[in-house]
């Protein structure tokens, strides 16, 4: 959450059976600012508009705060629900009878009869029955377009980077929401396979280097370099944003790896400019010479 000026806060939260620890936080310096203990929040819904924040708890009951949860408003809905989003200036709400639109004092301004199941997802305005899903106008709470399925639905996710509405029945398996909410796609289950891209190198001008750590403190960067230098590997630090330990350069990146995993170095590559290194270097990995020069390591 970020009130308005300078500050900026996060609000953590935990739950117990029967009540919720509210926790803010100072994000400049992690101070602990406010903790308070209520009764179990259900759905906490931030709105941004006049940012407040608005909960629902386990005794049906509405409670808006602002920033600083300090509580502005405790509402008591006309129906019972176990779930809600801000609609407009209201709030939509739902149970097993149907879809709710109530206004800013919790008063039933509007009602759509639906055999619902619990499971929704609000800001699409999408809703699981029995046989499927309906899509809902937000205007008019009228049944917009309906999904039909032989199976149980039991969760909808809005996929933000997608843009889609993903279901899953109670087989595990999950389906898409596409076109508009008109089509819904079952989604094919492949093994995953792993393949790594190499970067093809034309000439000396670019390397692999194994970055073993990237710090803030240049005394910790300084310590590694110290621990490594010790059993005889010719690190180097590079300090742009950060300082960074760093070992190579490597013109064929399976040979690296292959030395990596010899001197079990922990860390991972980064194809870069060459570093324009000194003086010539040479050290062994087991009974293997290597020479480190003009900034490449090679076998000897």
């Amino acid at each position: 959450m970020t009130p308005s000026g300078e500050n900026h806060y996060v609000l953590l939260i935990t739950d117990t059976e029967r009540e919720s620890i509210f926790k803010i936080f100072d994000l400049q310096n992690g101070r602990l600012i406010k903790k308070m203990v209520v009764p179990k929040v259900l759905v906490l819904a931030p709105n941004p508009v006049d940012n407040t924040l608005a909960s629902l708890d386990i005794n049906n009951n509405l409670i808006v705060y602002d920033v600083q949860l300090n509580k502005k408003k405790v509402i008591h809905p006309d129906i019972e629900s176990n779930s809600f989003t801000h609609c407009g200036d209201g709030y939509l709400m739902s149970n097993r009878e149907g879809i709710f639109l109530l206004n800013s004092n919790g008063k039933v301004i509007d009602f759509q009869p639906l055999a619902l199941d619990e499971h929704w997802c609000t800001d699409k305005y999408l809703f699981v029955v029995k046989n499927g899903i309906v899509h809902v106008d937000s205007l008019t709470l009228r049944i917009k377009k309906r999904n039909q399925i032989n199976k149980k639905l039991i969760k909808l996710f809005h996929v933000d980077f997608m843009n889609n509405v993903i279901a899953l029945d109670n087989d595990d398996n999950f389906y898409v929401l596409e076109d508009g909410f008109s089509w819904l796609r079952p989604m094919e289950k492949r093994e995953a396979v792993l393949k790594e891209i190499e970067v093809p190198v034309s000439s000396v001008d670019s390397l692999w280097y194994f970055q073993v750590g990237a710090f803030v403190n240049q005394q910790h960067a300084i310590a590694l370099y110290d621990s490594l230098r010790q059993s005889n590997i010719p690190v180097f630090i590079d300090s742009s944003d950060l300082y960074r330990v760093k070992f190579g350069g490597f013109k064929d990146k399976m040979n690296a790896m292959n030395l990596i995993t010899e001197i079990r170095l922990h860390g991972w590559f980064v194809f870069q400019q060459k570093m324009r290194l000194g003086k010539r270097e040479e050290f062994y990995v087991g009974a293997q010479k290597y020479i480190l020069e003009e900034g490449i390591i090679q076998k000897e």
